[in-house]
């Protein structure tokens, strides 16, 4: 049994019957309103689904609900549990694209905006899918029609109208792509709308809502007779129609992209990309220039454009987002939120009916700027783990440099003895070329081995050990030997230093 309870009509006064309600963007991937419960109310935030009819919210005895807010029945002087005849709880299940949630059916005053509604049938969740439970709303407020509802009948469109028949039966959705624009926020308006916003010459494109097979309306469901794939180079060169024959689509505000039907995925995303390094969705080295403008043509016969800027979010590392996702299972195409923040939309529940605002020829989302997804803010990954490679192998050669030098130092200047071992072969080599050449110590095992340097056209040869001293003899071309004693290795490499010192007659070992 339930209890319809006894509640005062209107939350506030509001003679036009306007009852908005603010929408908090996040990141132009959830749109979360508020909405209360209970007598007295209880604030939860939901998101506006216009593709399906129940509402649920977590209950307080939801133990995997994650960080959401939980309505307390406890509290409240209008709830009842709905039972069945033995007088047990009747249990529900709604399952979506991202998860389930399952729980219990209740009936409860429901506050939308400055509405207010009684006996509001309802799912009070008691386990939400891990997906589900990373969401930033609490729960879903469904406003698509009885052929979806499982839960809440009659729906929430439908207690609208009885309950308030004063109220213009429309709700008006604007969804703006700045989180931070407090001139004209993202809003929901129940039985209004402000044109306004777009333009002051703005009107409503109207295509008409349809009932596909039988039984009651479902979904916002509308006929497309063209989705084109314009040309990359040309706004009025079509490269592609994926709708020849008739299509169907859902204004879905419960979507965050435009979700196509499996046997046009592949193709539309092909369609797109083409001449872009691209994978999957994302593409890389690209900008919005490279994408092509899409042209939608809903019943009667209203053209509305998809600019590039309105599907796809490019950061200015190049790297591209395309805001599409598969419809699984489906033959319906979705104009989610990425469609609705090109077109401010009006739901017309009375004339049955959806209507998108423009200004004179229909533009896309030009006239509010760039909508989409997350901005994508930094480098792609790939572009990261090269830039910490080559930031480590600088800081490693610093480092391999400052030891090699430091090591070198300390082999000339120190006079400590270290044992010599007696089995390695004496260390010695001979070069004969033009220029000056070093050769650097290179411990091996406990012993450092010595050789010659030389310069000009003579030889250079010498062989040393014991306490890493080698000493050696270098004849220049001039005949001057010069003897110096130095710390290096057999194998060393040589470096030519030019010919400076070939007129030096009695050379020291340091002018080397």
């Amino acid at each position: 049994e339930r209890n319809e309870g006894v509640a005062t009509r209107r939350l506030a006064d509001a003679d036009d019957g306007e009852s908005d309600i603010i929408l908090t963007d996040y990141y132009n991937n959830q749109y979360v309103g508020s909405i209360s419960l209970g007598t007295p109310l209880q604030a939860l935030s939901v998101v506006f689904d216009t593709g399906s009819s129940d509402l649920w919210i977590p209950g307080s005895g939801c133990k995997e609900c994650g960080h959401h807010t939980t309505f307390n029945s406890a509290t409240s002087s209008t709830y009842s549990a709905i039972t069945d005849k033995s007088g047990n709880p009747t249990l529900f299940e709604v399952d979506y694209g991202s998860g389930k949630v399952t729980g219990y059916t209740a009936s409860e005053s429901v506050g939308i905006g400055q509405l207010l509604l009684s006996g509001v049938d309802f799912g009070e969740v008691t386990y939400e899918d891990t997906e589900i439970q990373s969401f930033m709303m609490d729960g879903i407020a469904g406003l698509a029609f009885s052929g979806l509802s499982m839960v809440t009948r009659p729906t929430l469109l439908e207690l609208i109208g009885t309950q308030h028949p004063e109220a213009n039966q429309y709700f008006s959705m604007y969804l703006s792509n700045d989180p931070d624009d407090t001139k004209h926020p993202s809003h929901l308006l129940f039985g209004s709308y402000d044109l306004s916003i777009v333009g002051s010459n703005a009107t409503w494109q109207y295509t008409p809502v349809i009932k596909r097979g039988y039984g009651d309306f479902k979904y916002w469901t509308v006929k497309m007779s063209a989705l084109e794939v314009m040309e990359s180079s040309s706004s009025s060169k079509v490269k592609y129609d994926l709708c020849k024959s008739t299509c169907y689509a859902i204004v879905d505000s419960g979507t965050s992209g435009i979700a196509v039907p499996e046997d046009s995925y592949d193709a539309l995303i092909e369609l797109v990309t083409e001449g872009l390094h691209c994978k999957g969705i994302t593409c890389y080295y690209s900008s919005e220039d490279d994408f092509p403008e899409l042209l939608l043509t809903l019943a009667p016969d209203n053209v509305l454009p998809l600019l590039a800027s309105d599907y796809v979010s490019c950061s200015r590392w190049g790297e591209c987002v395309i805001k599409f996702q598969v419809s699984s299972g489906s033959s319906y195409w979705i104009l989610g939120d990425v469609f609705i923040e090109a077109y401010y939309t009006l739901f017309d529940v009375e004339n049955m009916r959806v209507g998108f605002a423009c200004t004179g020829t229909c533009s896309g989302g030009s006239w509010h700027g760039q909508g989409g997804f997350i901005e994508v803010d930094g480098p792609p990954y790939w572009e990261t783990l090269v830039l910490i490679g080559a930031a480590g192998c600088v800081v490693c050669a610093t480092l391999y440099a400052a030891a090699s030098y430091g090591r070198n130092t300390y082999r000339r200047w120190n006079s400590g003895y270290r044992p010599i071992a007696t089995d390695i072969p004496e260390a010695h080599g001979s070069y004969e070329s033009k220029g000056l050449y070093r050769y650097q110590p290179v411990k091996t095992d406990d012993m450092d081995y010595g050789t010659g340097n030389g310069n000009g056209y003579g030889t250079a040869s010498g062989s040393g050990h014991g306490n890493g001293n080698g000493g050696g003899v270098a004849t220049t071309q001039e005949g001057a030997q010069l003897e110096f004693s130095e710390s290096f290795n057999a194998e060393a490499n040589a470096e030519p230093a030019g010919d400076k010192y070939d007129d030096i007659p009695n050379a020291e070992p340091d002018d080397l």
